[in-house]
């Protein structure tokens, strides 16, 4: 018999969370260090920044070749490139794990977790 919780009195239902693991090689991966403090541009450079690493985490959710090191698109049909490519030689491919969950995650185990793959 489990051990009554803060939600016992509700009644919910435990399920157990499966997840789906999906391996991507070959992704150009950017550099995940935020602008550092330049004063009157500082926000400007932070909001690009941010809105840049969300575009990345989406296409690589996605699964989108855009992200592969090896894409060779024709630049009328995508002008995406990974964020700071331009100011710097591509970092080598590295192979990335996404894992895919459904259903609630109480915030102390995504934090727990997350400190775990740090």
């Amino acid at each position: 018999m489990e051990e009554p919780t803060l939600l016992t009195p509700h009644h919910p239902n435990n399920r157990l969370c499966s997840f789906s693991e999906v391996r991507l090689d070959s992704v150009a991966v950017p550099k995940l260090e935020p602008p550092t403090w330049d004063g009157d541009l500082f926000k400007e450079d932070l909001e690009e920044y941010a809105v840049e690493i969300h575009e990345w985490l989406s296409l690589v959710r996605l699964e989108s070749p855009r992200v592969n090191v090896n894409d060779q698109i024709d630049p009328f049909l995508s002008r995406y490139s990974i964020p700071g490519s331009s100011n710097y030689p591509a970092e080598k491919p590295t192979e990335l794990v996404r894992l895919r969950w459904e259903g609630f995650m109480s915030p102390s185990w995504v934090n727990t977790t997350f400190l775990t793959l740090l």
